[in-house]
């Protein structure tokens, strides 16, 4: 059985910077937990969550460690599912975090051998300490995202097909809805605050962010300004948090009644599509460097006005007709 042991935590603030599209500069940090990679999945109160990960020679995750790293403090946390039960577990990610209690969390075990994994599910630790996997009936998989209140949100796997879940109260034996979008061939639930929850979905080969009503049950989808391909990460503080795909190029963004606010790193490299989230002013996710390391990152960012959204959706809006128009010539 695979044990993890972090050597250390390194903390950069760095030179790089991240710029918005209308020219604010905030200075980005960058989470480095001293393995192979580190990536980042949610910030709430203060507090990141996510994991740092070992590859082998294939490039392939040898094994993976939850972290909750307090950004005040710079304190790193790992945290790992325990069952005396199964101790089988040799992975683990952590993608969610309660903002009321950073002791209860969210996210993927991983179950095997240092040969093989046999088995994905997504598990919730509680305030007091016990784990529960999430094993829907004929899923390979499944995933929890997004923890607010008593609601747990993520995805299960069954055929190849995913749907996602919402669970609502204290028993994680009873309570579940399954969700799919109508007529997609894919569902992910991401992230849920309050009444809604946001995630992804893939409807007739398009990919749309989209927004569920709990109390209605319907469903809005989302394509960001350039009609780009298009992932909800997180909802907070109505919030939403995403990442749009342009020219291979994968852009954060904040949105919030429809309008968006796109981000960018200088020089460009690519951020992670699978890692952005906002909460109180801080912007947070991973990004991919030139040599192809993982990283995690937290700016301050201002929260978007209507008139700098307008004139962000505008600009980025002027740079897509030019790239089309340049590739016709």
């Amino acid at each position: 059985m695979l044990r993890l042991i972090l050597v250390g935590l390194v903390v950069l603030d760095c030179v790089t910077l991240v710029e918005t599209r209308a020219g604010t500069v905030v200075v980005l940090n960058t989470v480095n937990a001293g393995l192979t990679g580190t990536a980042i999945r949610e910030v709430r109160e203060g507090k990141l969550a996510g994991h740092a990960y070992k590859e082998n020679l294939f490039g392939q995750a040898e094994y993976e460690s939850g972290i909750i790293y307090n950004i005040s403090t710079r304190a790193l946390q790992t945290n790992n599912y325990v069952n005396i039960n199964d101790p089988s577990a040799v992975s683990t990610q952590i993608n969610s975090i309660s903002a009321t209690d950073n002791n209860r969390y969210g996210g993927m075990v991983y179950f095997g051998n240092s040969l093989v994994l046999y088995r994905v599910y997504g598990f919730i630790r509680t305030s007091g300490g016990s784990y529960f996997t999430i094993e829907p009936s004929g899923a390979t998989r499944s995933e929890v995202h997004g923890l607010s209140g008593d609601k747990t949100v993520g995805w299960f796997d069954i055929g190849g097909v995913r749907k996602g879940f919402l669970h609502q109260g204290n028993s994680y034996s009873t309570g579940f809805t399954t969700l799919e979008f109508p007529g997609a061939s894919s569902t992910e639930a991401r992230g849920v605050d309050g009444n809604y929850v946001v995630g992804n979905a893939v409807i007739g080969g398009v990919q749309y962010g989209f927004s569920y009503d709990i109390s209605t049950g319907g469903y809005t989808p989302y394509r960001a300004t350039g009609n780009l391909d298009t992932y909800f990460n997180d909802i907070n503080d109505g919030m939403i948090v995403g990442t749009a795909t342009s020219g291979g190029q994968n852009i954060p963004f904040l949105m919030q009644n429809g309008q968006y606010e796109f981000f960018s790193f200088q020089g460009n490299p690519s951020l992670s599509a699978s890692g952005s989230s906002y909460d109180n002013g801080i912007l947070a996710g991973s990004y991919v460097t030139s040599t192809g390391e993982t990283l995690g990152y937290y700016a301050n960012v201002p929260e978007p006005s209507t008139s700098t959204l307008i004139v962000l959706s505008l600009y980025l809006q002027a740079l897509l007709n030019r790239s089309r128009r340049l590739r016709t010539k």
